[in-house]
């Protein structure tokens, strides 16, 4: 399993500060009946939960009982620690403010119980269907860990202050600010947003995070603040082609300020086209003569990492294609080997 060791200490002394505080909690440390007629054993030992869990490998939780926390990864992206204890007389976890205790089934599934219950926007693992899972593999964050700056391909920013709790996100046309926090919960760290929790989502490498509020790599309808976030501050982007922050000394701009439609020579009647939206997501159009204009490739961009006013329009549709693209003028693009395309409209 993956995590930042880094934070442990961290982790343990917030730890000695929690208290089961949640909706629910359980009144004895019996099995229920209705558990027990479906010949569900209650678990009663700790140690026994210790290890990965898994739902077909997309939902995962990870159990500690030397040091008293889980981990819960969600299958849309959320991942946290949370409370292990057995202060009750059996295991239970603090998952999204709820209580849950454990059952076996004789086929050694495991099923999370949840003492109480909650409204529909309330996340919840009632009966979900664990087994173990040795194979699977975790990446977890605190709050420390994204401290600093983050940007996406679309040029949108996200300012996390870790010690103070809040941050600052900017887009092209959209701003906002507000506090950051975890609440160890098993949902792990998240900025409030509008009365809403957006949950901060690392990637299996550790480098990077999406943005989720329900869907994996998805937060706004309007598109705002979805995609990667990659770190900005003090990153080192000379590993690799190009990378999806653009550069200011390499005379870049941010992709969404090509928003229109482009054509090869200026031929409003040209064969093909090029749409580039507000976020800057492009779109690769072919018409033949009478018909419909078909989108045969779309994608985003990229930025060159050693080379002027270049950038990558990285297919999302062809796995490995990439056009490199050259800012000829403000309203001029030089499209792979295509020739120059001129803004238009």
């Amino acid at each position: 399993m993956k995590t930042r060791k880094k934070y442990r200490s961290l982790l343990l002394t917030l730890l000695l500060c929690l208290s089961l505080t949640a909706c629910g909690s359980p009144e004895d440390d019996l099995a229920s009946p209705e558990e027990t007629a479906k010949g569900n054993t209650l678990v009663t030992d700790m140690e026994f939960l210790d290890g990965m869990w898994s739902v077909d490998g997309l939902s995962m939780l990870y159990f500690d009982s030397g040091n008293g926390w889980y981990i819960y990864h969600s299958a849309y992206g959320p991942t946290g620690y949370g409370e292990f204890t057995d202060e009750t007389g059996k295991p239970m976890i603090n998952y999204a403010g709820f209580l849950y205790d454990f059952y076996l089934r004789e086929d050694g599934v495991l099923l999370p119980n949840q003492n109480g219950s909650g409204g529909s926007d309330t996340p919840s693992i009632d009966h979900h269907t664990f087994r173990r899972d040795d194979a699977a593999e975790l990446t977890v964050w605190t709050l420390e860990d994204l401290d600093g700056s983050w940007q996406n391909a679309a040029g949108e920013t996200i300012v996390i202050d870790a010690a103070a709790g809040e941050y600052t996100a900017q887009a092209p046309r959209y701003s906002a600010e507000g506090t950051a926090r975890d609440e160890w919960q098993g949902m792990g760290p998240y900025l409030y947003d509008n009365g809403s929790r957006a949950y901060l989502c690392p990637a299996p490498d550790g480098g990077s995070f999406t943005i989720s509020s329900g869907v994996a790599g998805c937060y706004s309808e309007g598109g705002h603040f979805d995609g990667v976030f990659y770190r900005i501050d003090g990153a080192d982007v000379s590993a690799g082609v190009s990378t999806d922050v653009w550069s200011d000394e390499l005379y870049q701009h941010d992709a969404c300020q090509f928003e229109g439609v482009w054509y090869p020579d200026g031929d409003l009647a040209a064969e093909t086209y090029i749409r580039i939206d507000d976020i800057g997501r492009w779109s690769y159009y072919r018409r033949a003569p009478g018909a419909e204009p078909v989108e045969t490739d779309y994608g985003t961009f990229s930025y060159s990492v050693d080379e002027t006013s270049i950038y990558y329009a990285d297919s999302a549709l062809h796995d490995g294609v990439s056009y490199r693209v050259f800012e000829l003028d403000d309203d001029a693009l030089v499209w792979d080997d295509e020739g120059t395309y001129y803004w238009m409209e």
